[in-house]
């Protein structure tokens, strides 16, 4: 199963984090927009929707792509509770998973140096990228080719 997001959700994803920078006063450039938004590619529009409600009320300052993964972490658990209080049990499938790297949050990216203001100075692809299991499923193609070279 592909994590690639299609252009739909790529934009719902893109205007949820226009948002928290719209809501936090940050400069958000384009190039950091899609870091944001390949970072975040994996994760669903309705979680992603509650993960930015609880950094809104959480936080003081644009988050990270890590925060915002806590953040999700933290609604889904939530949820589960209400849930569970409720009567009903999520299959495990729909547990969080602890990133592989703590340095980028299975993202690839890491920050080369401290941040200053709301701005961080440089970042690089993380030293895990070749051989972060998670990027590396990220990495595969999104379609198997057939036998005639068409996709299946």
């Amino acid at each position: 199963m592909s994590t690639a997001l299609s252009v739909n959700d790529r934009e719902a994803t893109a205007r949820q984090v226009r948002m928290l920078a719209e809501y936090f006063n940050y400069d958000l450039q384009p190039h950091d927009l899609r870091i944001y938004v390949d970072a975040l590619r994996d994760v669903p529009d309705e979680h992603l929707r509650a993960g930015c409600r609880r950094v809104i009320l959480a936080k003081t300052f644009m988050p990270r792509v890590a925060e915002i993964r806590t953040c999700i972490d933290a609604a889904l658990a939530d949820e589960r509770r209400n849930a569970a209080a409720a009567g009903f049990s999520y299959p495990q499938a729909a547990q969080p998973i602890e990133p592989h790297c703590s340095r980028c949050g299975d993202t690839g990216w890491a920050v080369t140096s401290e941040r200053r203001g709301l701005r961080s100075v440089g970042v690089t692809r993380c030293a895990c990228y070749a051989t972060n299991p998670v990027l590396a499923k990220q990495r595969q193609p999104r379609y198997a080719k057939d036998e005639e070279g068409g996709r299946r």
